[in-house]
């Protein structure tokens, strides 16, 4: 699957840079657009639709290919996005995170590794 439909609208996945949850809702950030695309899917739903995303945090479902770089360290992440964006990466999931971080991406983007 190389584009997704977002109601009228069809986007490519390459150009999504990261998923925002809100409420039952789901706002997709596209790379060269102004305003995010939202729409009434839950994210629980949207990482399904998208596996090869990362979810860092109850509220966001990141791209790899827009990951600069990531701090964890004993239970504190943040993942720093090519946008210039700087977001949380819950406690619970720095570790898994850090696994598919490794799995998906240059280990040169590692900021801090966790101890």
């Amino acid at each position: 699957m190389t584009s997704i439909r977002l109601g009228r609208r069809s986007v490519f996945l390459k150009s999504i840079i990261r998923v925002e949850a809100d409420c039952n809702y789901s706002k997709f950030h596209i790379r060269g657009d102004r305003f995010p695309i939202m729409t009434s899917m839950t994210l629980k739903t949207v990482e399904k639709m998208l596996p090869g995303f990362i979810r860092i945090s109850k509220h966001n479902l990141i791209s790899p290919r827009y990951l600069k770089a990531w701090i964890a360290r004993s239970g504190i992440g943040m993942a720093f996005l090519t946008t210039g964006e700087e977001l949380p990466i819950s406690r619970r999931r720095v570790k898994d995170c850090t696994r598919r971080f490794l799995e998906l991406t240059d280990r040169s983007k590692v900021l801090i590794e966790r101890r």
